[in-house]
């Protein structure tokens, strides 16, 4: 699974999303073991991110199983099972501010999965 959150993650960096997060919410939650999390600057950023992501996860057989959001493209969840991708634009995220709703739950540090590449 790491891998996978690994691979989201530098999706994101690549395509210049900002505030990236990853949050371990297996012991807090039954619906996933981790939310990634990151801003937009726009509508079609956000879908820029999501279909990439998609992409490359697809060509590694794996699908999402469901995508919600991405017409309006405010705010875009991908679910994969134990991994639930959250694209936001920057203001819908700052209102909905789901890190602080998670501040309980593990932050993984993703600064040195970006410095690897």
């Amino acid at each position: 699974m790491r891998e996978y959150l690994e691979q989201i993650v530098r999706i994101m960096d690549e395509n210049k999303a900002e505030n990236i997060n990853v949050i371990y919410i297996g012991e807090q939650s039954s619906i996933a073991d981790y939310f990634v999390v990151c801003s937009s600057l726009n509508k079609l950023h956000s879908q820029g991110i999501a279909q990439k992501i998609e992409k490359k996860l697809k060509d590694k057989n794996i699908k999402s199983l469901r995508q919600e959001g991405y017409q309006e493209g405010e705010w875009i969840l991908q679910d994969y099972g134990d991994i639930i991708v959250q694209i936001f634009k920057k203001d819908i995220r700052d209102y909905y501010d789901l890190d602080k709703l998670w501040q309980d739950a593990e932050s993984i540090n993703v600064e040195s999965w970006l410095l690897n590449d």
